[in-house]
C-alpha cells in the first residue's frame, strides 16, 4: 500500500457549501490535491488532481482532452446525497482517500507523468498545438 500518512487535509463550509481538500506533495514539484465537494450537478464529488508549483509557489495544472496531455485528474467517487453535510463530505472524502491507497493512485500518476516523458510531451509552459 502507499504511503497517505504525510497528508495535509482540512474540512471547510465555503460560499458553494462543504468541502474537503487534502494535499501531499509529490516528485518534481508536483502536488496531489484529493478534493469532496458539491457540483454543478448536485452530487457530492471527490476528484484526485496533481499541478506543479512554478515560480514564486505558484500552482498550475495543465488541462487536456488528448489522453496522456495535460496534467493527471481523475474522478474518484460520485454519490447522490439528499444533503451534503459536514459529515456526508467528511465520510466520502475519507472513503476517496482510501480507494486512492488500494486503487494505486500514486502509481497511476507516475505512470501518467512516465508516458509523458516517454513521449516527450511537456507538462507544463507549453501551449499545446491545435
Amino acid at each position: 500500500m502507499e504511503n497517505f500518512d504525510a497528508l495535509v487535509g482540512f474540512v471547510s463550509r465555503t460560499k458553494d457549501g462543504w468541502t474537503a481538500k487534502t494535499e501531499t506533495p509529490l516528485e518534481n514539484n508536483r502536488i496531489l490535491t484529493i478534493s469532496t465537494r458539491r457540483n454543478t450537478y448536485g452530487q457530492l464529488v471527490s476528484n484526485a488532481s496533481v499541478s506543479t508549483i512554478v515560480e514564486n509557489g505558484m500552482v498550475c495544472h495543465v488541462f487536456s482532452t488528448r489522453p496522456g496531455r495535460g496534467d493527471f485528474s481523475a474522478n474518484l467517487l460520485a454519490n447522490t446525497v439528499t444533503r451534503i453535510t459536514e459529515k456526508a463530505v467528511r465520510l466520502q472524502h475519507e472513503t476517496a482517500l482510501a480507494m486512492a491507497e488500494v486503487d494505486g493512485l500514486k502509481t497511476r500518476i507516475a505512470n501518467h507523468y512516465a508516458q509523458q516523458a516517454a513521449n516527450q510531451i511537456p507538462s507544463v509552459g507549453l501551449a499545446e498545438a491545435a
